[in-house]
């Protein structure tokens, strides 16, 4: 049900819509991941067999779609398979939760990006705000573990990758810094400011920030841990 909720940018029911700070949301989210990079690496033997160089980490990608959080990762490269210009050797695109990885409450990651949201708000800038917390949320949660190499298995030279909702395998995209919506910059500005207030001044900045990369544009303001 909450699925629906988010993907349609509707208002959920009313007994989801409670407050949630910011770095609670980060700090789910964080755990979420650490706890799927655990389960998924190192590989397992029938997941490195079909890799070059299992024991080498090449990126990891954190992605934030309507409808929840994935993780995708790679090898580098696959065994039997040609190289194709603008794609990309991957394990695939996982969702971050407890049927893809054990431990994970993806209900209460869910009920967390929706927390984070004025219960005033709806249609359209409902839709627009979760994409820009979700977005917001994982590239964060990417620079943090990316500062946090030494407790991830494999991560010692892995680049760390935040790119919109799309084939893992297919032109990499990365996620671009959120933009006010030309249409109604008001209606979502006035949403903005009633968002948690550490949400709220993050967002307004990136707005504003002349990077045109989500992650580039956090590394210039400055990563504010969980």
């Amino acid at each position: 049900g909450n699925l629906l909720w988010l993907a349609h940018g509707a208002r959920p029911p009313r007994e989801v819509l409670v407050s949630l700070p910011w770095a609670e949301l980060k700090a789910l989210l964080l755990a979420a991941y650490r706890t799927a990079l655990s389960k998924a690496l190192p590989p397992k033997p029938q997941v490195a067999r079909h890799w070059e160089t299992p024991d080498a980490l090449h990126w990891l990608a954190f992605l934030a779609a309507g409808d929840g959080f994935h993780l995708a990762y790679s090898l580098g490269r696959l065994r039997g398979v040609a190289e194709v210009a603008g794609q990309r050797h991957t394990s695939g695109l996982f969702r971050l939760s407890g049927a893809v990885f054990k431990g994970v409450d993806e209900a209460a990651l869910l009920r967390a990006v929706q927390a984070q949201l004025p219960p005033a708000v709806d249609g359209a800038t409902r839709a627009f705000l979760i994409r820009v917390v979700g977005q917001l949320a994982a590239a964060e949660t990417a620079l943090a573990l990316e500062g946090d190499r030494p407790s991830l298995p494999m991560a010692a030279a892995a680049d760390f990758i935040c790119h919109v909702p799309a084939r893992a395998d297919a032109l990499f995209e990365p996620a671009a810094t959120p933009r006010l919506k030309d249409h109604s910059p008001q209606r979502v500005h006035a949403a903005l400011c009633a968002l948690d207030g550490a949400l709220a001044a993050r967002a307004l900045a990136l707005f504003e920030a002349p990077e045109a990369g989500l992650l580039d544009a956090l590394r210039h303001l400055g990563v504010v841990r969980a």
